[in-house]
């Protein structure tokens, strides 16, 4: 990983710590709460998305025979 992914990386987890703190402090009225969750579960399934390919190619590279 180089330094503009470490910084992007570091960027986005302060952002995420910074939605997990609003989440409890924020009251959110009921019809907002299906917005929020579909985000979230979309950055999730992207997420996922991501680290099983990265799996996959990094099996690929790797000589099982």
């Amino acid at each position: 990983m180089n330094e503009q992914q470490s910084n992007q990386k570091a960027k986005l987890n302060q952002k995420l710590q910074a939605i997990s703190t609003l989440l409890t402090q924020v009251e959110v009225p009921e019809n907002e709460w299906q917005v929020i969750e579909e985000s979230v579960n979309d950055l999730a399934i992207r997420l996922t998305a991501l680290g099983f390919s990265q799996q996959m190619k990094s099996d690929e590279e790797f000589d099982w025979f």
